[in-house]
C-alpha cells in the first residue's frame, strides 16, 4: 500500500465519506425527538434551532426569555425548558447559525454536521501529507471521542477545525485564502486568537490585514442584516 499512493488517496476519500455519512446519521438520531435531548441534557441542537428561527424572524437570539418563550411555543406545546438553553456565540456568528434555522430541524442539523465534518477531515487529510499518515489521522478523527460528541450535539467544532487546519494547510502557497479562514474563525475567537499570535510573531502583517479585514466585513455585515440588538 505503501507504494500505492493512489489507493491510499481512495481509501481516505472513502472514509471522508463514510465519516460524512456516520455523523449525519449520528446527528440524526440525536436530535430526532425532543424529548430525547432533554432527557439527556443534549440541548444544544434545540438551542440553535430557537436562536436560528429567532433570527430569521426578526428576534433577538441573545434574549434568554425570548428564546425560552420560542421553545416553548414550537416545541414543547406550552410547557418551559427544564434548564436553560444558553446562546452565547459573538455576532461574527450569526451567519452560520441562521443555517441552522433553514429546512427541517433535525434535517437542517445532521446537513450541518455532516457538512462541517466533511470539511474538517478533507483539511485534516490536507494537512497529512504522507498517504499512511492520512489514512490514520482520518480514520481516527471520524471516531475520536469529542468528533463523536461533537456530532451528537450538533455544535460547531467540527466547523473550526475546518476553518483552523485549512488556514494551516494554505498558509504557505495561498496565505490570502488562509487570511480569509482564519477571519471567519472569529466566530471562536480563542481559537482564531493563538493562530493570530502566531502570525503577529512571523510579522505577517498583510496576512494579518486580510484576516482582520475578513473578521470586520462579517460583523458589518451581520450589523447591516440583523442590526445592532
Amino acid at each position: 500500500m505503501k507504494n500505492n499512493p493512489v489507493l491510499l488517496f481512495a481509501l481516505t476519500m472513502t472514509l471522508v465519506g463514510l465519516g460524512a455519512v456516520y455523523t449525519w446519521l449520528l446527528a440524526s438520531f440525536s436530535v430526532s425527538t425532543t424529548a430525547a435531548c432533554f432527557d439527556a441534557n443534549m440541548c444544544d441542537g434545540l438551542t440553535f434551532r430557537a436562536a436560528a428561527e429567532l433570527l430569521l424572524q426578526g428576534g433577538d437570539p441573545y434574549d434568554r426569555s425570548a428564546r425560552i418563550a420560542h421553545v416553548s411555543a414550537t416545541v414543547l406545546d406550552g410547557d418551559n425548558p427544564a434548564f436553560d438553553l444558553p446562546f452565547q456565540y459573538p455576532p461574527n456568528a450569526l451567519p452560520w447559525i441562521a443555517l441552522r434555522g433553514l429546512g427541517p430541524a433535525v434535517g437542517s442539523a445532521a446537513a450541518f454536521t455532516a457538512a462541517t465534518t466533511t470539511g474538517a477531515l478533507l483539511a485534516l487529510a490536507a494537512w497529512c501529507r504522507a498517504g499512511e499518515s492520512r489514512l490514520a489521522w482520518t480514520a481516527v478523527a471520524i471516531f475520536w471521542t469529542p468528533a463523536l460528541f461533537n456530532s451528537a450535539l450538533t455544535q460547531t467544532g467540527a466547523l473550526a477545525t475546518a476553518l483552523a487546519v485549512g488556514t494551516l494547510v494554505l498558509a504557505k502557497r495561498h496565505p490570502t485564502a488562509a487570511a480569509i479562514l482564519l477571519g471567519l474563525l472569529a466566530f471562536k475567537p480563542q481559537y482564531m486568537g493563538p493562530l493570530l499570535v502566531a502570525a503577529i510573531i512571523a510579522k505577517e502583517w498583510r496576512f494579518i490585514g486580510v484576516a482582520l479585514a475578513t473578521m470586520l466585513s462579517v460583523a458589518a455585515g451581520t450589523t447591516l442584516v440583523w442590526g445592532t440588538s
